[in-house]
C-alpha cells in the first residue's frame, strides 16, 4: 500500500535565516502544523512545489525537508525562489510508525530579496504493508 499525505501553505517569507512548519498555516511551531501518520510503514519520499506570484526571491537556496516528531529531518530538498514555479524530490528511507506526527519543515536563507506571496506544496509518500 502506498501513502500520499499533502500540506499547502501561503506566506510571505519575510525575515531572513528563519525556519517553520507549514500544513495550512505556516507556523514557528511544530505542534500546530503536524499531521498524524495513520499506518506503520517507509517514507520514501518528500516532494516540494513551490509557486511565487509576488517579488521573485534572489536566489539563494532555501531548504525543505519532512519533520517527523519534532526530532528528525527526512527527505532535504533545495530550491531557489527565483522563479515563478520550483520543485524538487528527495529520496528518502525512514521508517514511520502509526501515531508519528509528520510536517514539512523550511528553512530560509539570509535573503538579499525576500520573495513574496509564496505557496508551498507538500507531500510525502509512505509504502505500507498493512
Amino acid at each position: 500500500m502506498i501513502m500520499q499525505m499533502f500540506c499547502t501553505a501561503s506566506v510571505n517569507p519575510g525575515a531572513s535565516s528563519t525556519s517553520f512548519y507549514s500544513y495550512q498555516v505556516a507556523l514557528n511551531t511544530f505542534t500546530l502544523c503536524r499531521i498524524p501518520i495513520p499506518i506503520p510503514g517507509t517514507l520514501v519520499r518528500v516532494d516540494i512545489k513551490v509557486s511565487v506570484s509576488g517579488t521573485l526571491g534572489s536566489g539563494e537556496t532555501v531548504q525543505h525537508f519532512a519533520r517527523i516528531n519534532d526530532s528528525v529531518d527526512v527527505g532535504q530538498v533545495d530550491l531557489a525562489y527565483d522563479a515563478t514555479h520550483v520543485a524538487g524530490s528527495a529520496v528518502a528511507s525512514h521508517a514511520v510508525v502509526a501515531g508519528d506526527f509528520i510536517a514539512i519543515k523550511v528553512i530560509h536563507p539570509a535573503w538579499v530579496t525576500s520573495p513574496t506571496t509564496v505557496r508551498y506544496y507538500g507531500s510525502v509518500v509512505i509504502e505500507s504493508v498493512v
